[in-house]
């Protein structure tokens, strides 16, 4: 369903994907009902119904409520009478992976053990070391598989795993999404403007709202009775203890990174992100749009990197903000124009869930239908045609990749945003846009800024490698945007944005004293694992 063109808005040739339609469900099985534009088929196997255990896979959603992908495993394990067993797995091998982004998932991890010590599910965590390895591993002992359910998440890494276990296996391999509000097979066009994709999921929210994922599917599951299986014990025998790895900081720093990152205070898992979400909507929903752009104020919301890495869903997200504002479906504009204004709720609320629905889900529409989401060839044509037009304007500045890392420009507000993405692992949502906007005024090309940004924000930041981010990092060159006058040197059409601007309008005089590079150095040596 992948589309090779930049700037078109409906695919026209598409690549070898997993497919919508499967084998047929044996007979005798009744599954509840699903939302059939949230599955794909790895493979056309059948389920295998002499199978000890139905497997989830858990690679991109790591909850245990919300979560499409864990509803459907649920199911298969109810309609079969099978055990569940949820194999949940960091892979090394991912282009970015780090010490950093692995120490918040193990946290994560250490709380879904805890959870279902006594649950009614088998889990165990475990290391995908090398692209396969777990297909591999599988298929060592596929005899014992009902089916497999894995997580449907749109970027390369993960429809790599995807494609491999459903040729690995000889077993139904099923990949549901469970990315937003919006199923990434809502619609076969590319959303090229924010105000169109806004005013799509708008026309089709009372629908995308029915179907939406259980808070707790895993209680439909009868009390787990103790097994033993070569397939247990196989992967008993790789499986990794999260709370020993956590308190041992030597298996981190022993693991093959190629990137070394030290990991931040963060927290990682279900728990952390409920924790925030609430104080949020207690504390700062009420007030968002008039706070968020403001460091030093702290009006966002922070759960960037726990949606990230699938520890939060956006209907959880969106229940808890209509809870807040007694909100009921009847407020909801019934002609939506693609304006904030859609739900009938505060300001602050409206503007908030527009970045959750429209900012955030766009990216995915993108990754899903592109296989060029992370290309500069993907911007629109006249992004492309004015940037290479204004590629040799002279620069006032030319920075290095590691003059960057370093936070070592002219510019103390650009280096103290690069300062808190570095020691914090994220970096605050306006500041982001003149970070990533001052990279392509200080670099030699828009291909090396781009380069640069993608770089930096991969390594550092919690919530990347993700189409959000991704979507954030094209903006700044053009995707999503128009062109802007007057034209300017190094930017051409592209929106131009000042450090000067951004002082005068934001407050942010305790946030530069915050993370002065100084101060954050006395810190963490930068690169410090």
């Amino acid at each position: 369903m992948k589309n090779a063109c930049p700037d078109a808005e409906h695919p026209s040739n598409s690549q070898s994907q997993p497919h919508r339609v499967g084998f047929p469900t044996p007979a005798g099985i009744k599954l509840r009902a699903f939302p059939a534009d949230r599955i794909r088929y790895s493979n056309h196997q059948a389920a295998n119904l002499s199978g000890t255990f139905v497997l989830y896979w858990m690679t991109a959603f790591r909850r245990l409520g919300w979560n499409f992908a864990l509803d459907r495993a649920v199911s298969w394990a109810e309609a079969t009478g099978k055990p569940l067993f949820i194999l949940e797995s960091y892979s090394l091998w991912f282009p970015w992976s780090s010490n950093r982004h692995f120490y918040f998932v193990l946290q994560g991890m250490q709380g879904k053990a805890k959870d279902l010590q006594t649950g009614p599910a088998f889990y165990l965590p475990i290391l995908e070391h090398s692209p396969g390895d777990i297909a591999k591993l599988l298929s060592r002992e596929v005899g014992q598989l009902v089916c497999v359910i894995t997580d449907d998440y749109p970027l390369r890494p993960w429809q790599r795993q995807i494609r491999q276990i459903g040729e690995s296996l000889p077993v139904r391999v099923e990949a549901v999404d469970s990315c937003g509000l919006v199923p990434l097979a809502a619609s076969s066009r590319i959303f090229t403007r924010a105000v169109d994709f806004r005013r799509f999921w708008q026309k089709h929210f009372r629908k995308f709202l029915a179907a939406e994922p259980e808070p707790d599917s895993l209680r439909r599951l009868p009390p787990l009775q103790p097994a033993s299986s070569s397939l247990v014990e196989l992967l008993r025998q790789v499986a990794i203890d999260p709370e020993r790895w956590l308190t041992q900081s030597e298996k981190l720093r022993a693991l093959p990174w190629e990137r070394k990152v030290f990991p931040v205070d963060l927290p990682g898992g279900t728990s952390p992100a409920r924790k925030r979400l609430a104080q949020f909507v207690l504390n700062k929903l009420e007030e968002y749009d008039r706070r968020r752009n403001h460091p030093d104020l702290e009006g966002t919301s922070g759960l960037s990197p726990y949606l990230k890495c699938g520890f939060i869903s956006t209907q959880e997200i969106f229940w808890e903000v209509a809870r807040a504002e007694n909100w009921s479906l009847d407020r909801c504009l019934q002609n939506p124009l693609g304006k904030k204004n859609f739900f009938g709720m505060g300001a602050g609320a409206e503007e908030f869930l527009d970045q959750l629905f429209t900012w955030r889900e766009i990216g995915f529409n993108f990754a899903a239908l592109s296989d060029r989401y992370d290309q500069f060839e993907s911007l629109p044509g006249w992004a492309i045609q004015t940037l290479k037009e204004h590629a040799r304007d002279k620069r006032s500045y030319t920075y290095t990749l590691s003059d960057l890392e370093q936070a070592a420009t002219h510019d103390p507000v650009w280096n103290a945003a690069q300062t808190e993405l570095v020691t914090t692992g994220t970096i605050h949502n306006y500041l982001r846009m003149l970070w990533g906007k001052k990279i392509l005024e200080w670099t030699s090309s828009p291909e090396e800024a781009l380069a640069f940004m993608i770089e930096l924000n991969n390594r550092f930041a919690l919530d990347a490698e993700d189409p959000n981010s991704y979507s954030g990092i094209f903006w700044i060159l053009g995707r999503y945007d128009r062109p802007w006058g007057p034209e300017r040197p190094v930017f051409g059409k592209v929106r131009f944005m000042s450090t000067e601007a951004a002082r005068q309008k934001l407050k942010m005089k305790s946030y530069l004293d915050r993370f002065s590079p100084q101060r954050a150095r006395d810190l963490h040596p930068m690169g410090d694992p």
